[in-house]
């Protein structure tokens, strides 16, 4: 199982160095397949189906041929890294989350200059929104506890590397998002509400303190730390511009414009640009499925919830930061930009961490429904 769980790592050092981005496709959704495949006999049910749907659409991911920027292909990919991290058995975590790290080591080699495009086939964004990714791994690594002092000092070393490349990518949605992300969750994880509240304040006073610094060495010409009043400007106009798309009539607002004719909207120049993509994942689901496709995405969302109401308690601590630190992430991200979409490797190492929750609530569900059995047949 190392040896197949290496193919992720794999996939995201080919996708990270300046190659061409489909070497990375292949290893990543052949681990969702194995995944899938060798699924224990109780899941096999819902597994085999779902990989026959994911070798209808080989071609796709082989050679990309998914509509841009977003596909139907990306949400039943999606849905496959989220059951195939379901047949993952709790004790594989361990080792399946620090492999990505191995990745840090190899980019320290070839990291430029800010801005630094890991790899300029991929874009900028991308790169430094799965290097967002393996930065929240590492700090979930960091705050494990009960570690040997080498492992600890390991998982800093890992953290610290991932936020100076994220940094350097000058992607502000994955910097921003990892740093709100873990502020969010150190200060959810406080006890009682006076910790809470002082967590709030520390938190609050390390950005105001952390912008000013900022705002004295390289100052921003609107007065704001992190604002570029150009793009930022065009992000409004473009988000304003597909947010009117399901209310321009035809049943737009039910069911959408597809995937596959968002060229025809928003195609006006911005900024020296085309409105190609909305820059906001929700925005861009709402105008291409419409409400319906809201709704989908809903469910989602609330399947992730309840999974870790109830498996919350029974995850180890390093999987269970990991996975929550995932979710934020992806949730906050989702607003500022596009870049977990289009990509195989971005979508299945997003859709595996969004799933470890379901990998212990199958166990425990499969544990609970055996205790059943066994008290009925007492």
């Amino acid at each position: 199982m190392v040896l197949l769980d290496l193919l992720l790592p794999v996939a995201a050092m080919l996708f990270l160095l300046p190659l061409n981005p489909l070497l990375s496709s292949p290893p990543v959704v052949a681990w969702v397949m194995a995944q899938l495949f060798f699924a224990p006999a109780e899941r096999r049910w819902a597994a085999w189906p779902l990989l026959f749907v994911l070798l209808l659409f080989s071609r796709s991911w082989w050679l990309n041929q998914m509509p841009h920027p977003v596909a139907v292909q990306d949400g039943v990919l999606l849905v496959g890294a989220l059951l195939a991290a379901a047949c993952v058995s709790p004790q594989r975590w361990q080792v399946l989350l620090r492999l990505p790290l191995l990745v840090l080591p190899v980019l320290l080699l070839q990291m430029g200059t800010k801005p630094w495009t890991p790899n300029p086939f991929a874009g900028a964004n991308q790169g430094g929104y799965l290097l967002g990714l393996i930065w929240l791994l590492a700090i979930a690594w960091f705050c494990q506890a009960k570690q040997p002092q080498w492992q600890r000092l390991l998982a800093g070393v890992a953290t610290t590397l991932a936020a100076v490349m994220v940094w350097q990518t000058g992607s502000r949605a994955a910097f921003v998002a990892a740093v709100v992300s873990a502020a969010l969750l150190w200060i959810q994880q406080g006890v009682g509400f006076g910790q809470i509240c002082k967590r709030s304040l520390l938190v609050l006073a390390f950005g105001v303190a952390a912008g000013g610094a900022k705002q004295l060495l390289r100052p921003s010409s609107t007065g704001i730390p992190g604002i570029d009043l150009s793009s930022d400007s065009g992000r409004l106009a473009i988000a304003e511009c597909y947010g009117a798309i399901p209310f321009s009539g035809n049943n737009r607002f039910l069911y959408g414009i597809g995937f596959d004719r968002s060229g025809e909207f928003c195609s006006d120049p911005i900024h020296g640009g085309v409105a190609d993509h909305a820059h906001n994942i929700y925005l861009q689901i709402f105008a291409s499925t419409g409400v319906l496709g809201v709704l989908g995405l809903v469910l989602l969302l609330v399947l992730l919830v309840l999974a870790w109401r109830s498996a919350a308690a029974e995850i180890d601590l390093f999987p269970r930061t990991a996975g929550q630190l995932v979710l934020l992430y992806t949730f906050i991200q989702g607003f500022l930009d596009l870049s977990l979409l289009h990509w195989p490797v971005t979508v299945v190492l997003s859709g595996v961490l969004l799933g470890i929750p379901l990998s212990w609530h199958s166990v425990y569900a499969e544990r609970g429904k055996m205790s059943l059995v066994s008290r009925s047949e007492n």
